[in-house]
């Protein structure tokens, strides 16, 4: 009886603990590929990040994510803390303009940051 009861709250355990992939699809400006590279491997810095996409011509970031480790706030942080403002966070100045000259997206045109940088 008691092994009966514990093997059902192992599997009752295992099963709460599973991973719980989200999709979401976030504004993130830039102009080009050299953009789309580095936007895409600063997702792949957030610990839980399954897939990044981003499209240049949409403007839009898709990702995949474990939601019980990570979430869009912690992903949009880390693309403004490379350059790239979007629909949370606008990226330092200082980091800005550091990107590369055809990576310089017009700031005021795009998206609109709709929180402050922390």
């Amino acid at each position: 009886m008691k092994i009966k009861f514990l093997v059902a709250l192992i599997l009752l355990v295992s099963a709460s603990m599973k991973a719980q992939i989200t999709t979401q699809i976030l504004k993130v400006n830039g102009e080009c590929s050299m953009c789309q590279k580095t936007i895409e491997n600063a997702c792949y810095g957030v610990k839980g990040l399954k897939k990044a996409e981003w499209n240049v011509d949409s403007l839009t970031l898709t990702v995949s994510f474990d939601s019980t480790k990570t979430n869009t706030k912690a992903i949009l942080k880390r693309v403004a803390m490379v350059g790239y403002d979007n629909e949370q966070f606008k990226a330092a100045d200082k980091v800005y303009f550091k990107l590369h000259g055809c990576c310089q997206y017009d700031r005021s045109k795009v998206v609109i940051v709709a929180a402050k940088k922390e």
